[in-house]
């Protein structure tokens, strides 16, 4: 049964700014050490960025919990599909289904919160 959804939309011209100006202080603070591995491998990296920092956010709406960005980590299946791999008190009893997408100036991401 869904329980619960999420979207959330972010100017990747945003992140690549704060990125620029704050560097490693704002990476890290959002992101885990593999996803920036994961990013800076693609040229530019800033819509894999972008792309995940709306995964986290999209995330946060929909379980309507606070938790540091970086202990959501958006991974990769070996087949590319993305998926959401969370450190904190969740539920075991919940299932998260993610979308990603981006263009050249936003990126988007929408999570759905499954109950099983």
């Amino acid at each position: 049964m869904i329980k619960a959804t999420g979207i959330d939309i972010v100017r990747i011209k945003r992140i690549k700014e704060a990125a620029e100006k704050w560097g490693e202080r704002f990476l890290t603070r959002i992101f885990t050490q593999d996803e920036l591995s994961y990013c800076f491998q693609k040229t530019p990296p800033y819509e894999s960025l972008a792309v995940r920092f709306a995964a986290k956010e999209a995330f946060l709406k929909a379980i309507n919990k606070r938790l540091s960005l970086s202990s959501i980590e958006i991974k990769n299946e070996p087949s590319g599909r993305p998926y959401l791999s969370v450190k904190g008190d969740i539920p075991d009893n919940l299932r998260f289904h993610l979308s990603l997408s981006h263009d050249s100036e936003y990126a988007i991401a929408v999570v759905i919160v499954e109950e099983v």
